[in-house]
């Protein structure tokens, strides 16, 4: 007989790592996916809100003459299901937190100041802080992220949500 001592992983161990590495495959790849998924999701959300809301303008611009962005003389031109006079009125939660794109600071809506919405008919919130703009692109869930499903909006110069999201 010889000394050679033959070293091999036993069937069992086998199993084992084939194991783990399934159920690990199996909780990262959902995340993975809807990852993408949501971001396609809002791209597609804001390429079918955006155009609206711009005819919107257009035909607010024709009837006021106006030269920038007002919602008070757009909102009759939009489907809008609920208006709110403040964070709290039920448009979006109060609660609902905006964490900046790197994470680094969390806010409420209620910290933005005077705060109106407009909730329109397919669940995209328009927010108006002083003179800023926001769009939720998904209202419900949360929390939101800037630049991410919550996003800074200058109508007046909405080539750069364009370049953001694409060609329309």
């Amino acid at each position: 007989m010889s000394n050679f001592i033959k070293r091999a992983f036993t069937l069992a161990e086998v199993l084992i790592v084939v194991g783990i590495i399934g159920v690990t495959a199996s909780l990262v790849v959902p995340n993975i996916k809807n990852a993408k998924y949501d971001k396609e999701h809002y791209k597609l959300i804001a390429r079918q809100t955006i155009p609206t809301i711009m005819t919107a303008y257009e035909k607010a611009k024709f009837k006021y003459g106006i030269d920038s962005f007002d919602i008070e003389k757009v909102k009759e031109f939009l489907n809008i299901s609920r208006e709110c006079a403040k964070a709290t009125d039920g448009c979006f939660s109060a609660k609902k937190a905006v964490t900046k794109a790197n994470n680094s600071e969390e806010i409420s809506l209620t910290t933005l100041g005077e705060v109106k919405g407009y909730l329109l008919s397919n669940g995209v919130a328009i927010i108006k802080n002083s003179d800023d703009y926001y769009i939720d692109l998904d209202n419900i869930k949360g929390p939101a992220k800037i630049d991410y499903d919550v996003h800074l909006v200058d109508f007046d110069h909405i080539e750069q949500l364009y370049k953001r999201f694409g060609d329309y």
